[in-house]
């Protein structure tokens, strides 16, 4: 049994890919995500920890055990676009998020991108974004048991609306219009409206969707994260 590393990091747009995935031998995970809105679907940013089920520790452990047999893999990167770090025991891969390493690491890299939607039902201090139903109301929802220290001062945040697939308009709000404090701490489950006065005519064919740029606190670390709904 070994412990696994995954990370995704940097890309073009900002904020960059900060997303950590640690899981030890017994099937402890902790997992941090700050671009909610890179994998399908999005998922909260913030701080996840929790235990895998013993099943799927021991198949993602039999796919670890085949990666670092397989040995190191470097793929080219492509420019500008994240780079994905893998750790098993003495061997690693790094290759651009969405690449296929083929093989052994392959089939590991694909379990671990999907943890990285799957493990965010573990909150342990996260934020959520939340859209309503008929797409003119959002609000950040605070998860886990652990208080959120959440950095407003460089909020932004951008409604979209589609035309079928296209699309059609896009709403911007930033800076002094926003009027909320620069901090606030989050705990509880707490929940809070944000400006969300788009405008947009909406009819049965549209559709809104929403994209919030913020910071958050990782202890002492500001972490700049970004979230889309829905």
């Amino acid at each position: 049994m070994t412990a696994i590393h995954y990370e995704r990091a940097g890309g073009f747009e900002p904020p960059r890919d900060h997303e950590v995935l640690d899981i030890d031998p017994p099937g402890a995970f902790t997992l941090w995500r700050s671009v909610g809105w890179t994998t399908h679907p999005a998922t909260p940013v913030g701080r996840f920890s929790g235990l895998l089920d013993a099943a799927q520790n021991a198949l993602l452990q039999d796919e670890a055990v085949a990666a670092e047999r397989a040995g190191t893999v470097l793929i080219p990167i492509p420019p500008d676009s994240p780079i994905e770090t893998i750790v098993v025991g003495q061997a690693r891969a790094m290759m651009g998020a969405h690449a296929d390493a083929g093989a052994a690491w392959g089939v590991l890299t694909a379990h671990l991108r999907l943890l990285l939607v799957a493990l965010t039902q573990s909150p342990q201090a996260a934020l959520a974004l939340v859209l309503a139903p008929d797409g003119r109301a959002a609000r950040l929802v605070h998860q886990g048991s652990n208080p959120l220290l959440i950095d407003l001062s460089a909020l932004r945040i951008r409604a979209f609306l589609w035309d079928g697939r296209m699309p059609a308009r896009e709403w911007v709000a930033q800076g002094d219009i926003i009027g909320l404090p620069d901090r606030l701490t989050v705990s509880g489950g707490m929940s809070f409206e944000l400006p969300f006065n788009h405008g947009f005519d909406l009819t049965y064919r549209h559709r809104v969707t929403a994209r919030v740029e913020l910071a958050i606190y990782d202890g002492a670390t500001r972490v700049p994260v970004s979230l889309c709904a829905p």
